[in-house]
């Protein structure tokens, strides 16, 4: 179930915020990364910038990769994750396996 407006957090908990921008026309794109604490306050954030070479939802699973492994590196945990890729973070939750190449790149 997908939410429309902020929620407020469990005290002691974050929430990591990942996107994507693709230009492909200028052949730079990059995804950015926040992590707000339960008040909103941003505690950390990262930006990487790399050379189209993939499917938008490709790109988008590696933000929100990129996201929690940097959760985990700043100790910045438990999070919620919030992305505007409904079809990767549909996959997320799923229980079934996928074999795309979305999926495949997840073990």
């Amino acid at each position: 179930m997908l939410s429309q407006c902020w929620k407020v957090l469990d005290v002691g908990t974050f929430k990591i915020t990942a996107d994507v921008d693709l230009n492909n026309c200028q052949k730079v794109s990059d995804d950015g990364v926040i992590i707000r604490d339960c008040n909103g306050y941003v505690m950390a954030s990262l930006c990487h910038y790399f050379e189209p070479c993939c499917q938008p939802q490709i790109a988008e699973a590696m933000a929100i990769l990129r996201g929690l492994r940097f959760a985990l590196e700043t100790g910045l945990v438990p999070t919620s994750l919030e992305s505007d890729a409904l079809a990767v973070v549909n996959m997320i939750g799923s229980k079934s396996v996928h074999c795309s190449d979305v999926g495949g790149g997840y073990s």
